[in-house]
């Protein structure tokens, strides 16, 4: 490779870079995208801490996804990814995102005042999903559930607190919704 095709290349790849870096919604799903998410929930935790106020970020995965892509192949999967995500947009506020945050997971940024309401949001989510049946399989989510400023008042800890809370639900049988501590 020439110097001079290595600089049309990373020029290239730069314009690519930033094209990726303007996309709001997820091509598949039609949902906010996980860098439009980042940005977003960057504002809304800085917001959150400085007014003491309750946010809640929620992370969903599709429990044994990989069996709708194995039985059903890659358009089944796909199919699984668009009617768990028709679930979520229908089931939030206008001023509530739900975003594809990759794979078969997602996040959901939305506020509630009381630990009790989240809960009950995150629960009422994950029924609709468990009434679903695709190719004679139920459908189920798992859920991960964490409150800034409690938990975590940066990015990455709210996040990883209900990645960890995500993990615990699937540890502890799937199909279920729990609280990070």
């Amino acid at each position: 490779m020439t110097r001079e095709n290595h600089g049309n290349e990373t020029t290239t790849c730069k314009k690519e870079m930033s094209l990726c870096s303007n996309c709001s919604r997820d091509w598949l799903t039609g949902l906010y995208s996980r860098v439009y998410l980042e940005q977003h929930l960057e504002k809304e935790v800085k917001q959150a801490v400085l007014h003491h106020g309750s946010l809640w970020v929620m992370m969903i995965d599709i429990d044994n996804f990989k069996e709708y892509n194995t039985e059903l192949g890659h358009q089944g999967g796909d199919f699984a990814l668009r009617t768990v995500s028709c679930v979520l947009k229908s089931g939030i506020r206008s001023n509530e995102i739900a975003a594809r945050y990759g794979g078969d997971e997602f996040t959901l940024v939305f506020s509630r005042e009381r630990e009790g309401d989240a809960l009950l949001f995150a629960e009422r989510l994950r029924k609709r999903v468990n009434e679903l049946v695709l190719e004679g399989k139920q459908m189920s989510i798992s859920i991960g559930l964490a409150e800034c400023p409690k938990v975590g008042k940066t990015v990455e800890e709210i996040i990883r607190a209900a990645d960890g809370a995500l993990l615990k639900a699937k540890r502890r049988g799937k199909n279920q919704v729990q609280l990070a501590r």
